[in-house]
């Protein structure tokens, strides 16, 4: 199973990425190296694209997650918190302006939305498996379900957010 925080019997994998950042703020330490599980990779790609070096990328990164460490109370509900942590990378950096494609974060921000909304056990099973990229027998020790289950969580997690995504653009027109 995860690891659980001492203030939380929640397992870490489980816990949204504002319960992580709120934790954080209070000086939790498996939160923060739950946040670096889940966005180091991004970050570290993106440091490396503005600094060209993987040695400087490898600080960069480091110096981003300690950053958001001690800085978490400062970090607000309404920005994602991906978003936040390309922030402190920019500042990091000195590039304070990143450039992801802001169609893509705007789509990011409402799959989040109804993320958000969807059973619990799809929630965490479609972040397990398709953002964190864990195998399926993983994410089921993780939500001490079947695989079945987890690829069952997993499709219809992915068709409810399709819908939803799909319906809001249709409204959008």
């Amino acid at each position: 199973m995860g690891t659980k925080s001492r203030r939380n019997l929640v397992p870490m994998e489980a816990r949204s990425d504002a319960e992580l950042v709120q934790a954080c703020a209070q000086g939790d330490r498996d939160a923060l190296r739950e946040l670096y599980h889940r966005y180091s990779r991004a970050v570290f790609s993106w440091c490396r694209r503005v600094l060209r070096t993987p040695e400087g990328a490898i600080r960069a990164t480091e110096s981003v997650f300690v950053q958001a460490f001690r800085r978490a109370n400062e970090w607000t509900p309404r920005v994602p918190v991906a978003a936040w942590l390309f922030h402190l990378a920019g500042q990091v950096t000195g590039d304070p302006a990143p450039d992801p494609d802001l169609y893509a974060v705007y789509l990011g921000v409402q799959a989040a939305t109804h993320l958000a909304a969807l059973p619990l056990r799809q929630a965490v099973a479609l972040r397990l498996v398709r953002h964190e990229h864990r195998d399926i027998d993983e994410a089921a020790r993780i939500l001490g379900i079947s695989e079945d289950d987890v690829r069952r969580a997993v499709f219809d997690g992915l068709a409810a957010l399709k819908l939803a995504l799909e319906d809001q653009r249709v409204q959008r027109r």
